[in-house]
This record gives structure tokens, C-alpha cells and sequence, in this order.
């Protein structure tokens, strides 16, 4: 049996050795990224590794020596950082893996996280304390920043009121507002997690939902905007604006779909309400025809018999009526002549429909002028004076512009003091996409206080005999032009004459018309 020899340690080797610890010790405060430090019982710093002193801004370490955390950080942090330390002192016990906010007197912030321990002499006297700290601002930021988001997610789930919810793969509810737990009657929001559309809904519209987010998440392509018919096991149907998209990871792998919806049944309601609105308005239309019609041929024949027969009395036997008899037959002539004009104009407002001839460019000058033509008689007796400015092209109905121009011109040669000479003045004003037409008279104008009344079918503008008229024009003509999706008003004062105005949409340009 071989007797082996101990071989003799090399030099500076064994428990003990001064030499080699400074060297250690050196090396550890010359290269640890950490902060390393050591205080007095005062709490001011007696030695101090390089990162250390870097993060005060200082180049030598031994330029820290003496100092406090009072010489560089705000009173806030330096202060809590003294009073740690004194502890440490008093009662023996460290500080391990404590995270510390240090407040910069510039405004900064820093965390780090520290561990402080209690400095002994050789005696093993409590003399100061040692402590190690490594800065974690970054890590803190992100987590700040995390539990921001994560603050906004909640708010946001907990208080809009729309519908959010979050699918994973297989279209199972992962995460949801509290509207949309509330929409399907329940109370926790867990309850929903795992649960899909075919626990709530009909098959017919979980179905639908599921093909879409399937088809989101193998394409990537959202759907935006789309309206959900959503039919419930009880029969009731409810309608959403929806929106969804895929839902990523962090390596931006689709791992399920997200959206978010809004209750539109109301809308849809209101919708179909308006829908069976226009419905029943264009069968009153064509029955308010059909009335026209109707009356214009079984009461305008027997009007017209009636006045040629009363004025054929005056001919044939004038020489047998004495005065009265006379006056009494001219009145009979003149209530019929006002029943002929009430029907024509009831028939001219039945034809004025939102259901009509297509609107085409046409001439305003040349339909201004025929409107003229027909009021020549009126105009004449009336020595009247109407000017017009050059006309503007747009786009509507020729006939009804024409019978607009009509009403609107003849009110002002009707409505004026006995006597005066009417002086009528039309123009046109470009606006935007429209033109402003104004009628302006220095007739015996109006009252404001008719004016939201006056274009009311049968609403005359006065009820002196004088100014007697069917009540209907004006009523003609702002259904005319609503039906150009235009607008109408008057300005006036009583006494003063009236403008009456109304908007047309504007035709093409000259330079943009089709070639003729």
C-alpha cells in the first residue's frame, strides 16, 4: 500500500489573508455592475463601488466618502433610506430583497432593488451597515406600464356600454365587458368564461358568428362594421353593429378574435318603422291621386255646366232680369269660377309627390318666363312691374318649377294695397351646392306671427275678402320644393312687403354640360 504525501499549499493560500481579501474586495467594488456601499452609524458613506459612485455622477469613489443620501437624493428617499439603516443598527436585522423608489431632486425617479445588512468590527460590534442594490427602473416602468393598461382594460370593460368580448380558438368567451355579461342575463363575468355563442343563441345566429370567426382566424382579415341578426332561443330578435377582429399574441400568432357590438335594434325598429311609413304615405299618394282624378272629371263637368248654363240665362233672357236677378246669377258664375280654381289647385298639390317624373337640368330663365306668360293677363291689369335677374340652371321638375315661380309671383300681385302698383323682384344667389331664389314684393306683407303657419294647406295669408284665395298655393309650394329636397321661408314685416325664398340644388356648370 502506497503511503500518499500532503502537498504544501501554495503561497497567500488559507484562512487568512489579508493581502488577497483587499485584492478581492477591490475587484469587487472595481467591476460589479451592482451598487455596492458601506456606511458609518451615521449613514454616511465609507466605501463605495464604482457603479455606485457612477450613479451619483461622480468619477472617484473616494469623492462619496463622508457624504449621505441627503447630498443626492431628495429628502423624501433619503430620508426613509436613514431611518432603514438606523434600524439595521438598533436591532441587528437586515433588509433583503426590498425594492426602494429613489426621488431625484431634477424630478427623476429610479427603483432598484436592495439588501441591506448590518456592518461589524472584528469584535462583532454593530458599526455601520453594507448594502447591495441593482437598479430595476426598467422592469418597474413595464410593470407601471402593464398595470396602467391593465387599469384602462378594466375601466373599459366595466363602463362602456357596449358589447366587448374576447374568443379564443375555438370561439369560447375568454374575457367580457360587463354589458355584455349583463346582455345574456348574467351576473359574474366568470361565468361566461369557456361558454360560446351556442349557450346563449339560436343555432341559426352561434352558426353564423362561429363561420366568422373561424374564417378571421384563418385569413387574419377582420370584419367591420357588419350587422348581426341575432335570433334568441325564446324567439326574440335583436340586432348588433358589430366589429371583429383577430386577436394576437406576443409573437403575433392569431390565437382567437375580439370585437365589439352595439345594440341597433331600435334602429332597425325605427327603420322598418319608416319603411312601412313611406309604404303607407305612397298609398296615399296614389289614392290622393286617384281622388284627383276623380274629381276632376265628376266635379270640374258638372261646374262647367253649371256656368255655362247661368251665363247662357244672361244672354238669352237679360232683357227679363231686373238688377238683383242679375247680381244673384254673377254671383252663382263667380262660386262656381272658385270651386274650378280650388279643384285645379288641390289637384295640382295631390300631383306635388315624393314619387314623380326624375328630375332633369333644366333652364330656370325659360321656365320663369312661361310662369310670366301665364300671369300676363294679371300683370297687365295690374300694370306691374316684374324684374328678374339672369336665371340659373338646376336640377328638378320643369312643371312644378313652373307652377312655383307662378304661385309665388301671383301672391305678390294679389296681396297688395288698393290702387298700388305691384313691383316684383326675382333673383338668385349661388350657395354651396345650391341656389337661393328670392321673390321680394312691396305688397302689404306679413305678419310674423304666421309665418310658421302660413304654408299650411288651406292657410291664407289674410282673411279679408279682399285677399280671398284656396289656401293651397303655399302649400303647393313648399311640398314642391321639400320634394327637391330643398327649403322654404319668408321675411317680412306687415306693411312692408314680403321675400319669400327658397333653395334648388344646383345644376352643372355651363363648361360641364353634356354637349347638346
Amino acid at each position: 500500500m502506497t503511503k500518499k504525501t500532503k502537498r504544501p499549499l501554495p503561497a497567500g493560500s488559507g484562512a487568512e489573508d489579508p493581502i488577497r481579501d483587499r485584492n478581492l474586495l477591490r475587484t469587487i467594488l472595481e467591476t460589479i455592475p451592482d451598487k455596492l456601499y458601506f456606511k458609518d452609524a451615521g449613514s454616511r458613506f465609507v466605501r463605495n463601488s464604482r457603479a455606485h459612485a457612477k450613479s451619483f455622477g461622480v468619477d472617484d469613489p473616494a469623492d462619496l466618502v463622508g457624504k449621505t443620501d441627503f447630498d443626492f437624493f431628495s429628502e423624501e428617499h433619503a430620508g426613509q433610506a436613514f431611518e432603514d439603516e438606523q434600524r439595521i443598527i438598533r436591532t441587528g436585522e437586515p433588509l433583503i430583497g426590498i425594492e426602494e423608489k429613489e426621488t431625484w431632486p431634477d424630478g427623476r425617479v429610479t427603483w432598484v432593488s436592495t439588501t441591506k445588512m448590518p456592518l461589524r468590527d472584528e469584535k462583532g460590534e454593530i458599526v455601520g451597515t453594507f448594502g447591495i442594490s441593482r437598479d430595476i427602473t426598467a422592469q418597474k416602468e413595464a410593470e407601471l406600464a402593464l398595470s396602467r393598461e391593465r387599469n384602462l382594460l378594466h375601466a373599459l370593460l366595466d363602463t362602456i356600454p357596449d358589447h366587448i368580448y374576447f374568443k379564443d380558438a375555438e370561439s369560447r368567451f375568454v374575457r367580457n365587458s360587463r354589458a355584455h355579461v349583463k346582455s345574456f342575463g348574467v351576473d359574474d363575468p366568470a361565468d361566461l368564461v369557456g361558454k360560446t355563442d351556442f349557450d346563449f343563441f339560436s343555432d341559426e345566429h352561434a352558426g353564423q358568428a362561429f363561420e366568422d370567426e373561424q374564417r378571421i382566424i384563418r385569413t387574419g382579415e377582420p370584419l367591420i362594421g357588419i350587422e348581426e341578426k341575432e335570433t334568441w332561443p325564446d324567439g326574440r330578435v335583436t340586432w348588433a353593429s358589430s366589429t371583429k377582429m383577430p386577436l394576437k399574441d406576443e409573437k403575433g400568432e392569431v390565437v382567437g378574435t375580439f370585437g365589439i357590438s352595439r345594440d341597433i335594434t331600435r334602429q332597425k325598429e325605427i327603420e322598418l318603422e319608416a319603411k312601412n311609413l313611406t309604404a303607407a304615405l305612397k298609398r296615399s299618394n296614389q289614392e290622393l291621386e286617384e281622388f284627383a282624378s276623380v274629381a276632376s272629371h265628376d266635379l270640374q263637368e258638372p261646374l262647367r255646366m253649371i256656368s255655362g248654363y247661368l251665363n247662357l240665362i244672361v244672354r238669352r233672357y237679360q232683357d227679363r232680369l231686373d238688377q238683383d236677378g242679375r247680381e244673384f246669377i254673377a254671383f252663382a258664375v263667380d262660386g262656381a269660377q272658385r270651386m274650378q280654381v280650388m279643384i285645379d289647385d288641390l289637384l295640382s298639390y295631390s300631383r306635388v309627390t315624393t314619387q314623380g317624373k326624375a328630375f332633369s337640368l333644366i333652364e330656370t330663365e325659360a321656365v320663369l318666363g312661361r310662369a310670366l306668360l301665364n300671369l300676363k293677363v294679371a300683370v297687365d291689369e295690374a300694370g306691374a312691374r316684374v324684374i328678374h335677374e339672369a336665371m340659373p340652371a338646376v336640377m328638378g321638375d320643369e312643371r312644378q318649377i313652373e307652377r312655383l315661380f307662378q304661385n309665388l309671383i301671383g301672391n305678390g300681385l294679389k296681396y297688395r294695397r288698393p290702387g298700388d302698383v305691384p313691383d316684383i323682384h326675382v333673383s338668385a344667389q349661388k350657395k354651396d351646392s345650391e341656389w337661393v331664389f328670392g321673390i321680394k314684393d312691396n305688397g302689404i306683407g306679413i305678419d310674423p306671427k304666421y309665418f310658421d303657419r302660413i304654408f299650411g294647406i288651406f292657410q291664407r295669408l289674410h282673411t279679408r275678402e279682399q285677399y280671398s284665395g284656396t289656401g293651397i298655393g303655399l302649400a303647393i309650394c313648399k311640398k314642391t320644393v321639400e320634394r327637391h329636397g330643398g327649403r322654404i321661408w319668408v321675411e317680412s314685416e306687415e306693411g312692408t312687403g314680403a321675400t319669400f325664398y327658397f333653395t334648388l340644388p344646383a345644376g352643372l356648370e355651363p363648361s360641364k354640360r353634356p354637349a347638346p
